[in-house]
């Protein structure tokens, strides 16, 4: 039969085993949370660098297309230029052609 002293000694085995099992436990459950701390932070940081990779991705086509609209607009600006000067001398040729036909017609007339 066991004693009281016995009975105080299994109990305090037993304390100690819970005791250290608590430990062990705290221990685990505080591992585990700074690795998912640790799984947390990288996956910020990996989903903040993709971001900031994709806005200037975003902002390269953007500065590419604004430099192509303005190429364009610049080409074209030239292009209509160049037709209303082609336009604008043929309307000064045409000028001169019809003053000196009237020129030689009033000659013509005057002879």
């Amino acid at each position: 039969m066991l004693t009281k002293d016995d009975l105080e000694q299994i109990g305090k085995v037993i304390d100690n085993r819970l005791q250290a099992e608590r430990e062990q436990t705290k221990m685990m459950f505080h591992a585990e949370r700074e690795e998912t701390k640790k799984i947390v932070q990288d996956e910020r940081e990996h989903t903040k660098k993709l971001f900031q990779d994709e806005r200037e991705q975003t902002k390269q086509i953007v500065q590419t297309a604004k430099e192509e609209i303005i190429e364009t607009i610049s080409k074209e600006t030239k292009t209509i230029a160049g037709f209303f000067h082609t336009t604008w001398q043929k309307f000064d040729d045409h000028e001169e052609r019809i003053e000196k036909l009237e020129e030689d017609q009033i000659s013509t007339h005057k002879n």
